[in-house]
């Protein structure tokens, strides 16, 4: 019966590692479409009708927004954005996604979606997801586009290309179209600065300027981070000689953290990224503020005088201006007028029937339109108001979506935790080495290979990354601690070789149970659910994570077993021929 007992884990971990599997394919499939999506999360263009005009004059002329990915602290430089805005400007801080992907950090910051929004940013397609440059293009504002995200080999491109030659139609790209007025391939900081030099004639004729540069690589070396950072206020203050203070300058760093590793047993990370403005009618506030990237693209289309983009339901930063109270009034009124379109299409996708939404947006309308705002803080509060209540719709409709997961979750970790603690009597032993099993893994994941919590760009999130980022710490603790099996019942407890396979099967029955508890801890507490969204990053790259391990626990179990009876063959015929010598002596 005890060796039936021994064996009997592999077969209750097939039909776990399946089904784990199953999952683990989707999920991976899922990643590389940005995250799960509903069915009917997907509203097309065509059932709702966009109206989008602009709102007022432009605050400034023009926006120009710098997007880099990184930013440094160096003892003898600092970037010329981050001392003009300590002098005259603002200065902020927004939690940032654990994502290495530029190009969905592009995608975020033009459209102002969360990625928590599944399916909106699947594939970053800029010609089909709304954004600033075509809400700019409806108000008839010229954009330009600097970055390095190539349409074509630069051999490619036809020689002697003008700026009045691409001025009206934006570049064909391969991988993100970019659908500006004007659209340069940028590889480096040191291309801007040719091209500032070569049109900087040119420059007063757009109305928005954003600038993606990549930051070259090697740049752990204090005197590359300084050359980057001269650069780049080269190119600063050539734009600042240019437009003075008639123009507004953002900049933020995206993926400022990306090199930073995390155990991050729990998605409560809060990493944020700088935000830089100036300029006019920028207030001067030396008070670091805090706010989300989704709130900041809003404001960009506030200072430009447009509507905000069809998927943003963030309202603009309304303590960042220095305008009269009544314009300002007027101005938020109409902006936020533009965007109960974007409350209406963010709804319905959730699901939400066509009854609560019109409700909802007649609420929105009557608040802002017909009662008469008295001042700011009045204001403050009626927006803060509107946001609390869409939030609750969004949040209402998650919990309907995902109670039978719910159920799930309650239902696995009642079995799983009930299970551990009967056959723990069963093996006290074997299900204490488990505890050092986790340790010794986490040990291995984190310190010894490195592995981080910061996701790579997600077209490269596929089956054989998980098993590369996540296999060989499993199964390097598998080999250790067979081995430490293995040595230490054989000398210390002296115990033959099914206790040894038994003991084997408590750590990773214990290594198991934590997974199954881990994971539904996380369903419950932050919203798994299997066919919907997840509310935030690191949950999906924890779920990914887990049923990564759940998929390879037999394949380690065998491994153990398989070392443990070759060590112990080897160990017991040492100590018979030692035997056999001494009595032969």
């Amino acid at each position: 019966m005890k060796k039936f007992l021994v064996w009997m884990l592999i077969v209750v971990l097939l039909p776990l590692s399946y089904t784990s599997y199953r999952l683990l394919e989707k999920h991976t499939i899922r990643f590389q479409f940005f995250t799960n999506t509903l069915p009917n999360q997907i509203v097309p263009d065509n059932e709702i009708e966009l109206s989008r005009t602009q709102s007022m004059d432009p605050l400034a002329n023009p926006l120009i927004l710098f997007i880099s990915n990184h930013t440094f602290e160096t003892p003898g430089s600092s970037f010329l954005f981050e001392e003009k805005s300590k002098e005259t400007g603002s200065i902020g801080f927004y939690p940032v996604y654990p994502i290495m992907d530029p190009d969905i950090s592009l995608v975020n910051v033009c459209s102002g979606v969360s990625p928590h929004r599944g399916g909106y940013l699947s594939r970053p397609l800029m010609e089909s997801l709304d954004n600033i440059f075509l809400s700019a293009k409806d108000a008839e504002l010229q954009t330009a586009y600097f970055g390095d995200h190539l349409p074509e080999e630069p051999s490619e491109i036809e020689e002697e290309v003008t700026i009045a030659e691409t001025y009206s139609e934006s570049l064909e790209q391969t991988e993100l179209k970019i659908p500006a007025s004007y659209v340069e391939p940028i590889h480096s900081i040191e291309d801007v600065q040719q091209w500032l030099e070569q049109f900087e004639s040119e420059l007063q004729e757009f109305d928005v300027l954003i600038f993606n540069i990549p930051v070259p690589e090697e740049l752990t070396d204090i005197d590359n981070q300084d050359h980057y950072i001269q650069n780049v206020n080269k190119v600063m203050t050539k734009l600042y000689d240019v437009f003075q203070e008639d123009a507004q300058y953002f900049y933020t760093t995206p993926l400022v953290f990306s090199s930073l590793p995390s155990v991050m047993l729990l998605p409560n990370v809060s990493i944020e990224a700088p935000i830089y403005c100036f300029g006019k009618n920028i207030v001067s506030n030396q008070t670091p503020f805090r706010t989300h990237l989704e709130n900041i693209s809003s404001s960009l289309c506030f200072s430009l005088g447009i509507s905000s983009t069809q998927e943003n339901t963030s309202p603009p930063l309304l303590s960042l201006y220095d305008v009269a109270q009544e314009e300002y009034i007027n101005r938020v009124v109409t902006f936020l007028n533009s965007q109960m379109m974007s409350y209406m299409n963010v709804l319905l996708s959730y699901g939400i029937n066509e009854e609560t939404v019109s409700g909802y947006i007649l609420h929105v309308n009557d608040s802002i339109n017909t009662i008469p705002i008295q001042d700011l803080p009045d204001l403050q509060n009626r927006v803060d108001l509107l946001q609390q209540e869409f939030q609750s719709f969004v949040h209402t409709q998650n919990d309907k979506t995902r109670k039978q997961e719910l159920i799930l979750f309650i239902l696995l970790i009642a079995i799983a935790g009930a299970l551990w603690l009967l056959f723990s009597l069963w093996n006290w032993r074997g299900y204490l080495y488990g505890i050092g099993f986790l340790i010794l893994y986490y040990f291995f994941h984190t310190i010894v290979f490195q592995n981080s919590f910061v996701f790579p760009p997600l077209h490269s999130i596929t089956l054989e990354w998980a098993w590369l980022t996540y296999g060989p710490s499993l199964l390097l603790t598998g080999v250790v601690c067979s081995i430490i099996t293995t040595v230490l019942d054989g000398y210390m407890w002296n115990v033959d070789v099914d206790h040894i396979l038994k003991d084997l099967n408590g750590q990773v029955a214990t290594f198991v149970t934590f997974l199954i508890l881990h994971g539904s801890i996380i369903g419950i507490q932050y919203g798994y659910t299997f066919t919907g969204t997840l509310d935030t990053f690191p949950t999906q790259q924890l779920f990914l994570h887990n049923e990564t391990l759940l998929v390879m626990m037999p394949i380690v179990l065998l491994l153990m077993f398989g070392i443990a009876l070759l060590l112990h063959w080897i160990l017991s015929k040492n100590q018979r021929k030692t035997e056999y010598n001494e009595k032969k002596a």
